[in-house]
């Protein structure tokens, strides 16, 4: 048995899901001390009182979860994962805290895993354990194909149903799987979509199993007509995604296996070959669907619904007739695909092509659409479809984008849809209202809803669906039938979800309020202090709101959770008698009011209470919010920090403050932090081979109060981080750990910069543990250029002398703010703004100016709260376009590359071209990994016209690099793989100071490390920047990482990262970059031994691949006895070093090896040249089946991979299901 990861972790939820409460229905968290999007565990539904709880029990899988499936008797669960595997929880769903697991299934290197193609289910025989078998639905890889017309490697892809023995151990209550038996496989894929996924049970026994197209929607996919075995040579033209409407084609139809031949004996070749006989063991029942990926079996019907996902014109559900009732006379229903989608005639690029080829292959589907009015009567038209009158059976249900729910219009109503999830819940655990009903998830619109069905006909009603939550991307639901609670998969996310029934409505009956007092009269002034202690709450109170004058007007409130804030003093200057009142919410925002009465001064009557101010009032009414800034000013680079020299040291001497600010812009007024006044800070600008003074001065306070050991503590002690500088984490460097620079203080750091360091783009914000999310989420950070060395890098004139501007984009979350203030006790923090929005160097909607056929670097700094976001460019197509150069301050190992989207963490720098071919008004667009497909307005760009002739296109460059920067994609490697899951903790720890250190290091090795789970959770290093050998993702722009990038922040599910620690020994800070997840404990420290301390002589110690020859002011110092003179700069101008040398001493002195190439790893290079995105596809291989282990877990990675496809690009532009 293996442990697997925590369970505490939940989603960061948007604020309406604390905060709002529609008349029938509210979202909400309990128990939570602050409505402001805080980290949660659960979502609360409250529908007319009917409640549930939606419940994050399980992540930190390795894997993308695809499937769940319960034993009828006894507590074992089973889930499904994506890239091959089935792991048995023998505690089920309910005792999930361990997370105790046996792997089932473990056959990843025959599982080809891509976009929707992979293992897609898992289910048990519905008569489990007497029947002791378990059921996949897999995508088989069967190695490298041979080429074709369509792409390469996509040819030769069998889908596959096979069963294994699940033996279940009545005594020890043990399971056991045995060997796989392939039951079918007489169905090809000639590309990387649509392989179907549906799979249950019909009350007789019989399985039902939907089956996709199998191909390019946009191409025939013909294949190689010499050797693909996906072509059938007898049958002709078209193939492709029209087999869907070929009866001797099983791609794009609905199967039926006889309860019989599930259980029957397999054949001797069963491991290799299917043994089930079509019209003999199994059938077609209906045919015409693109990519049907899930289906529910109606308990009262017996009908088979199924969800199709669409392309551009419907998602669609599409209902079988129960197949046990079904006329065998009747021909087989068609539902349309590819002739027609939902109710749109066929996809122009298939007219077109039957009509260039003269096909009839859509002639019948056709001949009935024709002959139908405007108005179509859908139920009269299925009835006769289902008759065998005519040849098309309309769905039963399509939507596309927008709203799903029109009495909530607001819940999920994103632009893009991949239906993904049915299931009819059949339990008794949740309310009524639940009682058979068809569940729905979608997987892009991160939205569950459902549809009330006739509990006599089993009719259901398409035209009401119901939001039941949001954000989370559900690819499928089960009911545990012991109990009745329902689970899900959010394969997004990678979690396991529990939606389970409070009993009686979401009440506690509101707070109860027990106040006392110090005095109630006296004479003038009057202090009086009201303590609210005493009060209490079932559901927990979570706020405090005092009314001094009692007019109804709530002037201050604390935070309940803080003991010392439940108290209140009033202080009256003026005779009369006032009812200062309390008022107190509790964790379901309920709120009760309770009053008292004082006398202030000489009395002679009772003092009347004023009525709400006018202002009052007005703000009051207003509930929205602006939906969008107007076009600002033109956008220019941030301020520049001003250097004086220290002629007689030759350090360069700057200063920077931390103060109160505030700001007045279209979302409100806000109160916050910053750097010498202004948001952002001063951009920083540095050079290699230098040092730098910087004194930092706090003007914050002086409150100042404290708090436990990872809290939100200190709101105003400070210090800063030099992010992505190769410098040292020791004082006076880049110490982060030790520092705290208190209100009033300041301190002076000492950076010296090395003579090989690279030039690039960086960022700076404060530190300090506790203060970090409140002080740099409020706005304080800036950009930090370290200059090109044009001389020593070979950077080309294209790019060295390319026009730049410094963009620095902060997203400004007011509800996250003030929950970090209020948390920390703050009192500085306050704003009028009421919806999360961005800034670019500080304005709001800023005018981003260029001429036509003009390159403009963009140094572009992102500063966000947690999610990541994209940025791309809202023009008309092929008008604008991006060469990424550098992320996060290192340049692409080969410049430039072309990307539609830019992707940034949370702290990421990307360095991008970008020119515009034709004049306009267009716009930078953002969206964020909880906007996926919805974007918001960031900055307007104006084109103008300019010179008839343009710049000419960016050549190709490969940037040298310095040799803490050098390729280790193919170095090999001597030590252990580092396992570092990054959740709720770094490894498995909370942080718990700066001297416990979670690994040891040892100067100039090369390290390798396997990180998990870091999406949710950017993993940022400190000192070292790291290199991707092994990486997927991420979610929101996927192919956008690749092996060989240096960043300094990864965020992605699992990627194995190399670096070097050149140089510096000491500490090495590591945390999650959602800062308030590093704030609260998600950090680590390690320790790097030996090396320099912060400021010794920055020459640089070893080669790198830079051609340095006779180049004037850069020098290596090669061995420890190198006597060459250096010039007054610090440089060794005379050493050099051929390239063979540089090789050499570029290998690395510790365990990490020699720096030579292994044959054996070379599969790297030309795989990530195959692949294009990155290895994605790799993680299906044996990496992900190791614990965090031993080198031989990335060794399993390269021996699958030579029978691994390189992947590629999603076959349409909409989403499909993962």
């Amino acid at each position: 048995m293996t442990l697997s990861s925590p369970t505490t972790t939940g989603l960061r939820l948007p604020p309406w899901a604390c905060c709002l409460a529609l008349a029938g229905l509210s979202l909400l968290t309990r128990n939570i001390p602050s409505c402001a999007g805080l980290e949660v565990l659960e979502t609360v539904v409250d529908r007319d009182g009917d409640v549930l709880v939606v419940e994050d029990i399980l992540e930190g899988f390795g894997r993308v979860p695809v499937s769940v499936a319960f034993s009828p008797t006894t507590t074992h669960m089973f889930i499904g994962f994506k890239a091959g595997g089935v792991r048995i929880y023998p505690d089920g769903g309910d005792t999930l805290v361990a997370a105790i697991y046996d792997d089932c299934v473990d056959m990843e290197d025959e599982v080809y895993e891509n976009n929707d193609l992979g293992l897609l289910n898992f289910q048990l025989h519905p008569d489990w354990p007497a029947t002791p078998y378990g059921y996949m639905l897999y995508t088989h890889d069967p190695g490298y194909g041979d080429d074709c017309l369509v792409e390469p490697f996509w040819c030769e892809k069998d889908q596959r149903l096979a069963r294994v023995e699940v033996n279940l151990n009545e005594a020890t209550q043990s399971v056991t799987c045995g060997a796989q038996e392939i039951l079918i496989n007489d169905w090809c894929t000639g590309s990387n979509h649509h392989g179907g996924g549906g799979m249950s049970f019909l009350s007789n026994g019989d399985m039902v199993l939907t089956v996709g197209d199998m191909s390019k929607a946009d191409q025939r996919d013909p294949g190689d007509q010499e050797e693909n075995t996906c072509l059938r040579e007898d049958r002709g033209l078209p193939q492709g995604n029209f087999r869907a409407q070929f009866d001797d084609f099983n791609e794009g139809k609905l199967l039926r296996i006889s309860s019989d031949a599930l259980v029957a004996e397999a054949t001797a070749d069963a491991s290799t070959t299917g043994f089930l006989v079509r019209d003999t063991d199994f059938w077609l029942e209906a045919k015409g669907f693109r990519n049907p990926f899930r289906l529910a079996v109606s308990p009262v019907s017996g009908d088979v619904i199924i969800a199709d996902v669409g392309l551009d014109s419907a998602e669609s559900i599409k209902v079988v007739p129960n197949p046990l009732e079904a006329a065998e006379t009747v021909s087989m229903p068609n539902y349309g695909w590819p002739c027609i989608e939902g109710d749109a005639w066929i996809p122009p690029y298939a007219a077109e092509w039957l009509a260039d080829n003269e096909s009839d292959a859509c002639d019948d589907v056709r001949d009935t659409t024709l002959g139908l009015p405007l108005e179509i009567d859908y139920d009269a038209l299925k009835t006769k479809a289902l008759a065998g009158q005519v040849d098309w059976v309309p769905p039963a249900y399509v939507y596309l984008d927008g709203t799903i729910d029109e009495e909530y219009p607001e819940f999920c109503a994103n632009t893009q849809s991949s239906v993904s999830a049915l299931h009819v819940y059949e339990g008794g655990h949740l309310p009524e209202r639940y009682h058979n009903r068809l569940f729905v998830g979608d997987y892009s619109k991160d939205c569950a809803f459902y549809f009330d069905i006739d509990e006599t006909t089993g009719v259901v009603d398409w035209a009401t669906p119901h939001v039941l939550f949001e954000n989370r991307a559900i690819v499928d639901f089960a009911t545990d039938p012991k109990t009745g609670i329902m689970y899900a998969i959010d394969a997004k996310f990678s979690i396991l979800i529990k939606i389970m029934a409070i009993d009686g409505p979401l009440t506690s009956g509101g707070p109860t309020i027990v106040l006392e007092a110090d005095a109630l009269e006296g004479p003038l002034p009057l202090d009086v202090t009201i303590d609210a202690s005493g009060s209490s709450d079932a559901e927990g109170i979570v706020l405090l709101e005092w009314d001094c004058e009692g007019d109804g007007v709530f002037e201050a409130e604390s935070d309940w959770t803080v003991a010392s804030a439940r108290n209140h003093t009033c202080t009256y200057t003026v005779d009369g008698t006032y009812e200062p009142s309390v008022r107190a919410t509790n964790g379901l925002d309920e709120t009760a009011v309770k009053s008292l009465e004082v006398l202030a001064g000489e009395v002679a009557a009772p003092a009347p209470t004023p009525a709400p101010s006018a202002a009052a009032t007005e703000a009051a009414a207003i509930t929205t919010a602006p939906v969008a800034p107007p076009v600002g000013d033109a956008l220019e680079s941030p301020v520049e920090l001003e250097w004086e020299l220290n002629d007689a040291t030759g350090v360069f001497m700057g200063e920077i403050e931390m103060g109160a600010v505030t700001i007045d812009n279209f979302w409100g007024v806000t109160t916050t932090r910053a750097f010498n006044g202004q948001i952002p800070g001063p951009t920083i600008r540095m050079e290699a081979c230098q040092t730098y003074e910087l004194t930092y001065t706090n003007n914050l306070g002086p409150l100042n109060p404290g708090g436990a050991w990872n809290t939100m503590k200190d709101p105003n002690t400070t210090n800063l981080h030099t992010h992505g500088l190769h410098i040292s984490g020791e004082s006076p460097a880049d110490d982060v750990l030790y520092v705290e620079i208190t209100p009033g203080e300041s301190h002076t750091f000492v950076y010296t910069i090395p003579c090989d360091h690279a030039g690039g783009t960086f960022w700076y914000h404060p530190h300090h543990h506790g203060s970090t999310s409140l002080q740099m989420g409020g706005g304080a950070m800036g950009a930090l250029v370290v200059e090109d060395r044009v001389d020593v890098h070979g950077i080309p004139d294209q790019i060295a002398n390319m026009p730049e501007l410094v963009m620095v984009i902060q997203e400004m979350n007011p509800e996250l703010s003030t929950a970090d203030s209020d948390a920390s006790g703050d009192e500085l923090y306050s704003t009028t703004a009421a919806q999360t929005h961005y800034l670019v160097n500080g304005q709001v909607m800023p005018t981003i100016q260029m001429t036509t056929g003009e390159w403009v670097r963009l140094r572009m700094a992102f500063a966000g709260h947690g999610d990541n976001h994209a940025i791309s460019i809202e023009a008309p197509e092929d008008s604008c376009e991006m060469a990424v150069l550098a992320k996060d301050g290192v340049y692409l190992g080969e410049v430039p590359r072309m990307e539609p989207k830019l992707f940034f963490t949370p702290s990421s720098r990307v360095d991008t071209a970008v020119r515009c071919s034709v004049a306009g008004d267009f716009e930078f667009r953002i969206e964020s990994t909880r906007s996926i497909n919805s974007t918001t307005p960031l900055a307007a760009l104006y084109v103008e016209g300019g010179s008839s002739s343009p710049d000419d296109d960016l050549d190709t460059w490969t940037p040298c690099r310095p040799y803490y920067l050098q390729d280790l994609v193919n170095a090999t490697l001597g030590g252990e793989t580092l396992g570092l899951l990054v959740r709720e903790t770094i490894g498995d720890e909370f942080y718990s100071g700066p001297e416990n250190f979670v690994v040891n290091m040892t100067v100039d090795e090369i390290q390798e490390w396997m990180l998990e789970g870091s999406e949710q959770h950017p993993f940022h290093m400190h000192v070292n920047h790291m290199q991707f050998a092994i990486v997927d993702g991420p979610s929101l722009v996927p192919g956008w990482n690749h092996v060989g990038d240096w960043v300094d922040t990864v965020s992605t599910t699992v990627a194995v990262v190399r670096f070097r620690t050149e140089r510096y020994g000491g500490h090495v800070a590591m945390h999650c970059h959602v800062n308030s997840h590093s704030d609260t404990g998600v950090m680590a420290v390690a320790d790097i031994d030996g090396g320099e301390g912060p400021n010794e002589d920055p020459i640089a110690l070893a080669a790198g691949t830079c051609g340095i020859e006779g180049v004037a002011g850069y020098g290596y110092n090669l061995s420890a006895d190198d006597t060459a003179e250096t010039d007054e700069d610090g440089y060794d101008d005379d050493a050099s070093a051929t390239a063979e040398e540089r090789a050499t001493v570029g290998s690395g002195s510790g365990s990490g090896g020699d720096g030579s190439v292994d044959p054996e790893d070379t599969w790297w290079v030309a795989a990530a040249a195959g692949a294009g995105v990155g290895l994605g596809i790799l993680l299906c291989g044996g990496l992900l089946m190791s614990k965090f282990g031993k080198r031989d877990a990335v060794a399993g990675a390269r021996a699958a991979a030579p029978a691994k496809d390189s992947g590629g690009a999603a076959d349409e532009t909409k989403a499909e299901p993962m």
